[in-house]
């Protein structure tokens, strides 16, 4: 037992050593040209390197144990048939062009739709399972990524806190199971920034492979979401920007963009190659897609009402100060506080000269604040549409957690470096730094134990400035993405075996019938055999919504029944018996409806509350042709 305990022991060092290797502090030449440091040369590495290697190993174990515990979330069905639609593409040898097909979805690359979609059939795992594999693996992945960023900038304290602090923050937690499009943007995101740093840091001579890895991060991550190519731009700022503030060489002379220009170009293919590989749209109409990904970027189709402070608006209505009031009331209170003297401090890291810090800490900073400004000015000054909170901006979490652990190890460092001469002052300070080193782990801490308690809806988080989930039903988005579904579905398969005065309209032996409002895909991987979705409510046993205050309203004799007001053929019709709710918090998430049969109730009939969706579904039946069904 020992003998194997030692070779563990080894076996860990091993893998912390070789994590440190590339990403310990940086000296420079008078060139500027990075030199790395041994493992054996970093500060701190066998403490806090070895503590955010338990962080990890600990957050892995978590979150493959609770990934199956999430539903499925409103946007993982489209993509797993987009996965099949691209992997039928290319074994196709492009034949199968619906992956290319002018719709919605495919303005956005498949690179994680067709891995994922592949992986599921090497492994004979089904979308859902295959997606609670590989999410939570993205997911760690970016955390790995704000280390690194943080390590490389400040140490392995501040990579340690970084991995910490985005590992408490609720919504960022709450999509590495469930989001299969935002989730890796903001993975390729803190990768790419990363990067940025590791080539600028290099600069005059940039390493082949430095290209090699740049290139495709930034490849992939346009693939995700084209405006991915922000960051391209960047690398030209951030050049021009090092010459001229941290040499005082002014604009960058012919020589040195002559020495830059071929590492450049080969950042740019690489990028084009990766954003275009898993992009059939792409390949097959590169132009077209183009123009069509940046105008669904700035303006997607979005026909459902929007909740914002409780009232109803459309994207075009929506106040410009949606995203800020978001981002106050979704944002983890740590941040809030945090966030503003991190931002002035790194300014002044950035552009107060050479006493502000090394080259590398001031590299780090410009990065940091250009991967988390730029993206948020156009948003700002030219209102693009947005819905779904923060969802779309999921991807500066991880370089907002790295600000804050710079922050917190510089006011450390700051605090130790000071030398008291009285003192009352010295063990004044000790009282003030041990109570604020309290207060900060005991607000983790709350983050941590509000998390359990919304699990697995943490992705619908809200801080105190709301109220919490509770203050903010009614108010603003809540489980925008239909996660309250799953376990009333799991309730239904049990009420179904174990009641015995249900029995089926189908008559004995036929399965139960479940419409799902929007679409069956929400629950289907939950359903037992006893049960089968159908997506006409006249025929169902079972309606399974979520009641909110875009609701209608459905009658039976004084009782009334509110329920979402969804996409749902002939939803309006039917006649409830009864209906059972799920709720958090006191916040009702989904409803189970009893269905009763209407008989005399013609397809055809349009119902005083029918809406958009349901009377162009009314319109394509086939037994109202020729028929005026319009009110």
């Amino acid at each position: 037992m020992r003998a194997g305990g030692q070779a563990t022991k080894r076996l860990f060092d091993q893998a912390v050593k070789y994590a440190a290797w590339s990403d310990g502090e940086k000296e420079h030449d008078v060139e500027g040209t990075a030199r790395f440091l041994s493992p054996e040369e970093v500060p701190g590495r066998d403490g806090w390197d070895r503590l955010t290697a338990l962080l990890f190993l600990c957050a892995a174990a978590l979150a493959f144990d609770l990934a199956t515990d999430f539903g499925v979330s409103a946007d993982e069905p489209r993509h797993w048939e987009y996965g099949e639609q691209i992997r039928a593409f290319f074994t196709s040898h492009f034949r199968d062009t619906r992956a290319a097909e002018p719709i919605f979805l495919n303005f956005y690359g498949g690179a994680y739709d067709l891995p994922a979609t592949l992986v599921g059939h090497l492994l004979g795992l089904d979308p859902y399972r295959t997606a609670r594999v590989l999410l939570p693996v993205l997911g760690l992945l970016g955390v790995a990524g704000c280390w690194r960023l943080a390590r490389m900038i400040a140490g392995p304290q501040a990579g340690f806190w970084a991995a910490l602090l985005l590992l408490t923050t609720p919504v960022y937690v709450g999509h590495m199971c469930i989001n299969p499009k935002d989730l890796p943007f903001a993975v390729g995101y803190i990768w790419s920034l990363y990067f940025l740093a590791r080539i600028l840091l290099a600069c005059p001579r940039i390493p082949p492979g430095l290209v090699v890895r740049g290139g495709v991060v930034i490849g992939l991550t346009m693939n995700v979401r084209i405006y991915g190519g922000l960051l391209l731009i960047y690398l030209i700022l951030l050049l021009i920007w090092q010459r001229r503030h941290l040499t005082g060489a002014g604009l960058a002379p012919a020589p040195f963009w002559r020495q830059q220009l071929p590492p450049l170009l080969g950042v740019l293919a690489l990028a084009t190659f990766f954003t275009v590989l898993f992009w059939p749209a792409m390949l097959m109409h590169p132009f077209a897609t183009l123009r069509a990904a940046l105008a669904t970027a700035a303006n997607a189709p979005v026909l459902w009402p929007i909740l914002f402070a409780g009232r109803e608006y459309t994207p075009a209505t929506l106040p410009a100060i949606y995203i800020p009031v978001y981002f106050a009331i979704t944002a983890p209170e740590v941040l809030l506080i945090l966030l503003p003297p991190a931002l002035l401090w790194s300014c002044w890291r950035v552009f107060a000269g050479a006493e502000s810090g090394s080259m590398v800490v001031r590299v780090g900073h410009g990065v940091l604040l250009l991967g988390i400004v730029c993206p948020v000015l156009p948003v700002l000054l030219l209102r693009p549409s947005t819905y779904n909170g923060i969802r779309h901006f999921l991807f500066l979490l991880p370089p907002l957690a790295v600000l804050q652990a710079l922050f917190i190890v510089a006011v450390g460092d700051a605090w130790r470096r000071r030398s008291w001469k009285d003192a009352w002052r010295r063990r004044s300070w000790k009282v003030v730094h041990g109570l604020g080193s309290v207060v900060f782990v005991l607000a983790l801490l709350s983050q941590v134990v509000r998390m359990a308690f919304l699990h697995p809806l943490e992705y619908s988080f809200y801080n105190v400035l709301v109220g919490g989930l509770q203050g903010a039903a009614g108010r603003f988005e809540v489980d925008y993405w239909f996660l309250g579904y799953k376990p009333i579905a799991d309730y239904l398969g049990q009420r179904v075996k174990n009641d015995p005065d249900l029995h089926p309209r189908a008559g004995a032996g036929q399965p139960f019938r479940l419409f799902v409002s929007p679409q069956p895909e929400l629950v289907t991987p939950f359903l037992d055999d006893g049960i089968v979705p159908t997506r006409d409510a006249l025929e169902a046993d079972f309606v399974l919504v979520r009641p909110g205050l875009f609701t209608t309203t459905i009658f039976d004799g004084d009782r009334k029944f509110p329920v979402a007001r969804l996409p749902g053929r002939n939803l309006h019709r039917i006649k409830v018996t009864k209906a059972l709710y799920n709720k958090r918090f006191g916040t009702s998430l989904s409803a189970i409806l009893f269905v009763h049969p209407k008989e005399a109730d013609k397809v055809c009939i349009p119902g005083a509350d029918e809406n958009y969706f349901e009377r162009g579904w009314r319109k394509a039946e086939p037994e109202c042709a020729g028929l005026d069904a319009t009110r």
